[in-house]
């Protein structure tokens, strides 16, 4: 009876000290009410017919004493609305607020009764420089954004883009879903370059439900969203003051209470990293490059704190071994089960991270390709059109190879996804060979295109057309990966295109057989001289 009181204390010692932010999460769960009002948010909403409503510090709707502030509309007069809400903060923009929210104790313009529930779309007053939102990215969920500096839109416009983003996404025979989203850095009053969005598997009553929830209770939910992803903000503040402190991130991953093994991962620290503040297409490659480095950092760092802390345990199990034998025996068996689940849904954590770094730099890398296709066409275009008052034979083979650099550049950097694909992702190699197989042929159709253009030239054709055509094929010779003969690589042919993709698929199933790699990380511990493989 004593051995089994100490078994037990000793667990609970131990569950507290590995896996003491459980309690935390727990909280944030089970009082969002309280959370609520935890952190204040700025916010102002209008309702014609009735006096305006600002948010108190105490997280209360205000209603405003002034017969005269009543149903505003244009965006000027919502900032300085704001700021007369908030005299002592440093308002310097609005954003429309991520949901509607269902208020009661509305006054009429004249004043009482106040008894009025409305619900509307607040307005949130921006204070000083502007941070976009943290967004979470659940299990099977993916992060995209549309950043273009060039673009200044409104939220409204933000919303749609991140919609129809969505629904162009397929994972698993299931179309995704927007979960959350947030615009990104002001181009003016109310408007912005860009979006980031999360998107999740989903069908579509789902969809429409979310859309038209207005309930109190999901109000509640969005604002520890909020409030959540700002504590994120804080939390990898620390990680890039101080690599050090990586050990010690409030980031790290907890298993779930439920014990189900089953958990939505918090994609703060590789959301939160620098990488997606800014997209960089010169040195995109590069900063992907450092971003990976970053979150291996910081996978290392959790799995390190994971085998510290299961060395302690050892001790424990050592020291409570003398006394109880058989109770030590069912805490080692409690702990090792934990302990696995807990390094298996870090791989899957760390999985997960870098497949948000890939899809964001997928998407860069192709809107840069695309860029610069639409740039080379356009030269193209313009070099044709002086020929037409002079002969301009350079400039127009000149710009004619350019455009069919930035395509074979596209083509190549499709190949080489597809491979890494087969390497890292066998179902996503699946999913993407047919896109790829109908990209290839586009490829060879498009350029067969912009050279027939040369058809209105007959004299320029005839000189133009068989060096543009040398290069072409040349070209592709030496950039598709692995081959270089004819039997792959034959321009416009359908059946080579076809042919090159069972030839990577091969290729990397007979590598995959002779090396046998190791698809996860293995950690081995020993403890009383028994060996634990995870």
């Amino acid at each position: 009876m004593v051995g089994c009181s100490l078994m037990t204390a000793l667990v609970t010692v131990i569950q507290l000290s590995l896996f003491a932010h459980v309690e935390n999460v727990a909280a944030n769960t089970n009082s969002r009410k309280v959370k609520k009002h935890e952190k204040f948010v700025p916010l102002v909403a209008f309702e014609c017919g009735f006096r305006n409503r600002f948010m108190g510090e105490d997280g209360a709707w205000m209603s405003d004493p002034s017969t005269l502030a009543t149903c505003l509309s244009g965006k000027l007069d919502i900032l300085k609305y704001c700021r007369k809400s908030y005299p002592k903060l440093d308002v310097t923009n609005i954003v429309e607020y991520s949901h509607e929210v269902e208020i009661p104790g509305w006054c009429h313009e004249q004043g009482s009764p106040c008894k009025w529930t409305h619900t509307v779309r607040p307005y949130q007053c921006i204070i000083g420089e502007f941070h976009s939102e943290a967004l979470q990215v659940p299990h099977g969920c993916r992060f995209g954004h549309i950043n273009d500096r060039q673009s200044c839109n409104d939220y409204a416009h933000w919303k749609d883009a991140a919609y129809k983003q969505c629904k162009t996404k397929v994972v698993n025979d299931k179309r995704m879903a927007v979960r959350s989203f947030a615009v990104l850095e002001p181009c003016g009053l109310d408007l912005f370059t860009g979006v980031e969005f999360v998107c999740c598997p989903g069908d579509n009553k789902t969809e429409e439900s979310k859309k038209k929830e207005v309930e109190e209770d999901e109000t509640e939910d969005d604002d520890d969203d909020d409030y959540d992803d700002d504590d994120d903000d804080d939390d990898d503040d620390d990680d890039d003051d101080d690599d050090n402190d990586n050990d010690d991130d409030d980031g790290e991953y907890t298993e779930d209470p439920d014990g189900d093994g089953e958990k939505d991962f918090l994609a703060k620290n590789v959301l939160q990293d620098p990488y997606f503040k800014m997209s960089d297409p010169v040195n995109e490659h590069e900063r992907f490059k450092e971003a990976q480095q970053r979150v291996e950092k910081r996978h290392r760092a959790k799995i390190n704190k994971v085998m510290r802390e299961w060395s302690d345990l050892e001790a424990r199990y050592k020291k409570m071994k003398k006394t109880d034998e058989k109770g030590a025996e069912a805490f080692k068996k409690e702990m090792t089960s934990r302990f696995q689940k807990t390094v298996a849904s870090l791989e899957e954590e760390n999985k997960e991270q870098k497949k948000q770094l890939e899809d964001v730099h997928e998407e860069r890398v192709q809107a840069h390709l695309n860029e610069k296709k639409r740039q080379a066409t356009h030269d193209y275009r313009a070099a044709l059109a002086v020929q037409v008052g002079a002969p301009n034979k350079h400039n127009v083979l000149k710009t004619l190879k350019t455009y069919i650099r930035a395509e074979e550049k596209d083509r190549t950097h499709m190949i080489n996804r597809f491979r890494h694909l087969l390497r890292t992702d066998r179902d996503e190699a699946e999913i993407y060979e047919p896109i790829l197989i109908h990209q290839l042929r586009y490829i060879d159709l498009r350029i067969n295109g912009t050279l027939a253009m040369l058809r209105d030239f007959p004299e320029l054709e005839r000189q133009v057309q068989p060096i543009a055509i040398e290069f072409w094929t040349d070209y592709r010779r030496e950039n598709t990966p692995e081959v270089a003969g004819d039997e792959y690589t034959l321009i416009g042919g359908d059946e080579q295109n076809v042919r090159l993709v069972h030839y990577y698929k091969v290729s990397t199933y007979i590598v995959r057989l002779v090396l046998l790699p190791i698809s996860t990380a293995t950690i081995s511990l020993k403890i009383n001289g028994n060996l634990l493989i995870v």
